[in-house]
């Protein structure tokens, strides 16, 4: 089963790094869990040539050294700010490049299990995270994602309600394990929400056996699990409308299903969703 021991928090030192490194403190507070905290130069590498950067890169070394002094400085300030045993949990690492590119690369390369990061700043990250960029990260990487918009005003880790959505195909499903690693954790009240809706077509209804096991598997972590169907024209409304109703504290996701979720969290409708809510959004992309 799915375990999350590595933490990866990409950041821009904007007034919503230290929000986003404290929940994922939270994330993290399990034993043997870590946390690495990234921050990605982007100012002192400019490509030369075409998109593809076929010629190289160019580099400004006082600059980027400059940067780097800054980025080390405003991270000791957050670091001052937390518990001993917090800042044990800490790692903090430089890169220089395109922001999704050396994110997805440090998660890579390193056993990232999950990557927490803010959706909306007044500074780079905003930039890097809302459309286009966003969008590479998720689909340069498998790594599950938490996003938030506003870090500061998202309800607490370990969450009491989860929201889990599938549209009944089977990439929709996978999600559900990180889901069961959280909440054998953190047991929470947990909803599954099945959305059928007229823009994938009015599915089928799921696999009895594949419904059954996983509210077994989640109500074997001790959680209280219950299903719910529900209608809409646009999967959006009706994930919308259950988060209204329910009030869950994280939402969790697969971006690759039939056509309904895969567009929920690709393209605009991602930054519509994170804009409208309160909420982290776990997000699980499959190829």
């Amino acid at each position: 089963m799915k375990s999350i021991n590595k933490l990866l928090v990409p950041v821009d030192f904007s007034s919503q790094s230290a929000p986003v490194i404290r929940y994922a403190l939270s994330v993290a507070a399990q034993p043997g869990a870590s946390l690495t905290v990234l921050y990605v130069n982007e100012l002192t590498s400019l490509p030369f040539g075409s998109s593809s950067y076929p010629f190289g890169v160019v580099t400004f070394p006082e600059l980027e050294k400059e940067i780097n002094d800054w980025a080390q400085a405003e991270f000791e300030k957050i670091a001052g700010t937390l518990t001993s045993d917090q800042r044990k949990k800490l790692t903090f690492r430089l890169r220089a490049g395109k922001a999704a590119d050396q994110i997805a690369r440090e998660a890579n390369e390193n056993g990232t299990d999950l990557i927490i990061l803010a959706a909306h700043t007044h500074g780079v990250v905003e930039k890097f995270f809302l459309g286009s960029t966003m969008e590479r990260l998720i689909r340069i990487t498998q790594v599950p994602m938490i996003v938030m918009r506003d870090p500061d005003s998202v309800p607490h880790f370990p969450p009491s309600r989860i929201l889990v959505t599938t549209d009944y195909s089977p990439a929709s499903f996978l999600v559900f394990p990180l889901v069961k690693a959280v909440t054998e954790a953190f047991p929470s009240e947990t909803t599954i929400l099945a959305v059928d809706s007229l823009e994938a077509g009015f599915l089928d209804a799921p696999d009895p056996d594949v419904k059954n096991r996983w509210l077994s598997e989640l109500a074997g972590t001790g959680s209280t699990v219950q299903w719910i169907e529900t209608r809409a024209t646009d999967p959006v409304e009706g994930i919308l409308q259950a988060i209204q109703d329910l009030k869950p504290e994280l939402v969790a996701m697969t971006t690759h299903g039939r056509a309904g979720l895969s567009k929920v969290l690709l393209g605009s409708t991602t930054e519509s969703i994170i804009r409208q809510i309160h909420l982290p959004v776990l997000v699980h992309h499959t190829r």
